[in-house]
């Protein structure tokens, strides 16, 4: 088993760490609010805005046209439909019915303001929402579409997991969005894909920056305490053994260099 296995069978084994931070920030977003209307755009802002400089001067005709529609987004399809208007037809060949997962990322995509990351960010959050996994209260639209495992979901890919790909398991592809989607998309399913989600919370707990740089060296106290979203009643000398354990996976020998195959 080389190390980028290893590293997801860690992450498949240890799903209920992330899995609380993200419920607890899902609940932050939506529960003060009870129409579709208002849960969807706080969800839409909530994402955009984790650009470090997320651009006013696009995002807000965005919005002004959301608010515009809004009446007519009852359903997974109003909205899909709405993303679409003004939209170029994408180069590939996709299919909303059998893809509706890759789709939703194209349109998001191509929407001024947003890109590769952010438009990840959301299908993956929408996912969640409407995956049994979370809470149901939690989601938005009464219907939303399965994911098949022959859809594609995209890795959120950021200054965290970059740092992951590149420095520590020292893979030998595009440390970027897309050569990092690519070398993982050739080896996982789109159901597995969002188990990869869950390296930002081992990355975001075990960094730390000095004179501007990013390294993996332990637990990062600091960083769990004042993240709003993390369990504060947890078990931490658990966590720390986990910790332990991940930091071991992406500091193995075998981690040195490995071979994209792109």
């Amino acid at each position: 088993m080389d190390t980028p296995q290893r590293l997801f069978a860690f992450l498949e084994s240890n799903r209920v760490y992330n899995h609380e931070v993200q419920q607890n920030y899902y609940r932050h977003t939506l529960s003060q609010h009870t129409t579709l209307t208002q849960r969807l755009y706080c969800l839409l802002h909530s994402v955009v805005h984790t650009q470090s400089r997320p651009k006013m001067d696009a995002i807000g005709p965005f919005f002004k046209q959301y608010f515009a529609c809004h009446s007519s987004i009852e359903t997974f399809t109003d909205f899909v439909r709405f993303l679409e208007q003004g939209t170029p037809p994408s180069k590939a060949k996709i299919d909303p019915n059998t893809q509706p997962y890759l789709h939703l990322y194209d349109v998001v995509n191509k929407q001024k303001g947003w890109g590769p990351k952010t438009a990840a960010l959301l299908v993956k959050a929408l996912y969640h929402l409407h995956s049994d996994h979370y809470a149901p209260e939690l989601a938005i639209f009464a219907a939303f579409p399965e994911l098949q495992t022959d859809d594609r979901l995209f890795l959120p890919v950021d200054s965290v997991i970059t740092h992951v790909f590149k420095v520590d398991l020292k893979v030998d592809c595009p440390a970027n969005f897309n050569g990092i989607n690519a070398f993982l998309q050739q080896r996982y399913n789109a159901k597995q894909m969002e188990v990869w989600d869950d390296l930002w919370f081992w990355g975001y707990i075990t960094q730390s920056t000095k004179n501007s740089s990013r390294y993996s060296s332990g637990f990062n106290e600091n960083k769990y305490w004042s993240n709003l979203y993390t369990n504060k009643q947890l078990d931490l000398p658990l966590l720390k053994l986990k910790i332990d354990e991940y930091l071991e996976i992406i500091n193995a020998p075998s981690a040195q260099a490995i071979t994209s195959g792109l």
